[in-house]
């Protein structure tokens, strides 16, 4: 509350603490708290005021209960950090009136609250950037709330520790091409190294995640297919970001210069694994897109 107190101007926000509404979801003997209410001040500071937030139905609240499952047993690294960072999930979609004017999230997560998800039902079809499933998957939603659980710890690692120079500022940082958002608008096409820095991250563990999924037997052919396609992008995407922050090291600490290059080598590493296992033959063909 202290943080979310200085990082949106409102004064003692644990005020307004009786005002959140929610209910309980367990998984197994740990607790997650699903917000179906936020006090509107707090909501109003938040990007995402294009959607309000909904009662999950009991089809959303299984399909949540699965994809935590799934993670707590198949790919707890995963879990461990949600269960650290993660306390509250948000189920949100676009209003009516917006539906013309944005696009909804599949997730999102903002560093003036912190512990807190937002999901939409995006999240149990798509695997951003791009790939899109015809069917619904406890999967696809794992993986997005392990993406909002890495963005999670990088917010706060931001805030902790010194990774950009002192004055490095967002507002005046060099700009980085992003070619697979060319068709969106013109401030999601050039991203600021800090907004790089997050997607890098975010990229290279999901990678490995997706590498988890294919191994697994029960895939059905069409989630198959996604993580297959998001695999392939996603490392091309990985590359593409981690080349750029390296090429950029004049904007980070000696800190932040070592994060770079252990994340280079760790996307060099996973991609190695890639092209070596016999699941990823796509990779030699170039890809997916």
């Amino acid at each position: 509350m202290h943080l979310t107190a200085e990082l949106t101007g409102i004064p003692h926000p644990d005020q307004h603490l009786s005002s959140i509404d929610g209910e309980k979801l367990k998984v197994g003997n740990d607790t997650f708290f699903m917000i179906t209410k936020l006090p509107e001040m707090i909501w109003n500071k938040l990007p995402i005021t294009s959607h309000e937030i909904l009662q999950a139905t009991k089809e959303q609240k299984e399909l949540l209960s699965m994809a935590l499952h799934h993670l707590k047993r198949n790919y707890s690294r995963a879990y461990q950090l949600i269960k650290e960072f993660v306390r509250s999930i948000v189920w949100v979609r676009i209003r009516k009136n917006f539906v013309d004017k944005d696009t909804q999230i599949t997730s999102a997560s903002f560093p003036i609250m912190p512990l807190c998800i937002y999901i939409s039902d995006k999240a149990t079809f798509h695997i951003p950037p791009n790939s899109l499933s015809t069917i619904q998957s406890f999967r696809f939603l794992s993986e997005n709330l392990y993406h909002e659980a890495v963005h999670q710890v990088i917010n706060m690692n931001l805030l902790l520790c010194d990774i950009f120079n002192e004055n490095y500022d967002s507002k005046t940082s060099a700009k980085i091409e992003i070619p697979w958002r060319n068709t969106q608008a013109i401030r999601n096409q050039y991203w600021e190294l800090d907004r790089v820095f997050h997607a890098a991250i975010v990229y290279s563990q999901m990678l490995k995640f997706r590498i988890s999924e294919l191994h697994e037997s029960s895939l059905h052919h069409e989630e198959r297919k996604i993580f297959e396609e998001a695999a392939a992008s996603g490392l091309q995407s990985a590359q593409h970001l981690s080349e750029s922050l390296l090429s950029h090291k004049d904007s980070f600490t000696s800190v932040g210069i070592k994060l770079i290059e252990e994340l280079a080598n760790d996307i060099h590493d996973t991609a190695k694994k890639m092209e070596s296992h016999s699941v990823f033959s796509f990779i030699g063909s170039g890809g997916s897109q």
